[in-house]
């Protein structure tokens, strides 16, 4: 184990980003569990490939952290999740079960708890996307943007990734060209690439 913390999320989004971009190759050599200690209704992760899904407790998660993920909690009620970091440094393709010495404690048959959503017509994305333009001002307000655009994303199909292309859409609504290369940037560093001790300055409630 190589890291142990408990994240409390309240009223907050944990921005869509992918883990271990700064560690290149090294990046496959390390596994992700969350286990939720406490959990509230309006509590949401999403995942890439997975979907949008809901953390209970007793579940244990295996987070595929490296591709693009978020968390949302919509309420002020306490979401509290146990991130453990494993590395397996000289073991190719380590594999979850090596975490476990019991093998009882895993039974996959237990059906996640997945959030069903529905198809999001074009044209209604994009009256939407428009009407987000108009709020877009200054850069801090692509923050606030992105909370929207997350939001829609729980509830209509589209990868999360796909919230960073209509952030940049928003911001091409503009017609303000450092608008779009701050949405470019932040995209870039969240799920693109980005350097060891490099940081992206957010305001309070975005994680």
């Amino acid at each position: 184990m190589t890291m142990a913390r408990v994240r409390n999320l309240v009223n907050g989004l944990v921005i869509p980003h992918t883990d271990f971009l700064e560690l290149s190759k090294d990046k496959d050599q390390y596994i992700r569990i969350l286990i939720p200690l406490e959990t509230c209704i309006d509590s949401y992760h999403s995942e890439e490939k997975f979907g949008v899904f809901r953390m209970r407790k007793g579940d244990i998660w295996i987070l595929e952290s490296t591709v693009p993920h978020s968390a949302i909690n919509l309420t002020s009620d306490d979401r509290r999740i146990l991130s453990l970091d494993f590395r397996y440094a000289h073991v190719p393709s380590p594999h979850y079960s090596m975490i476990f010495k019991d093998p009882s404690m895993r039974d996959e048959t237990i059906a996640p708890a997945l959030v069903l959503r529905t198809k999001l017509d074009q044209e209604d994305l994009q009256d939407y996307l428009e009407l987000l333009s108009a709020r877009f001002n200054e850069k801090d307000d692509a923050e606030q943007i992105l909370l929207k655009l997350s939001q829609v994303q729980l509830r209509f199909e589209s990868p999360v990734s796909d919230i960073y292309r209509n952030l940049t859409e928003v911001a091409k609504l503009t017609k303000r060209q450092d608008l779009v290369e701050h949405c470019e940037k932040m995209r870039k560093f969240y799920i693109g690439s980005r350097v060891m001790n490099e940081r992206f300055p957010l305001r309070k409630g975005i994680t």
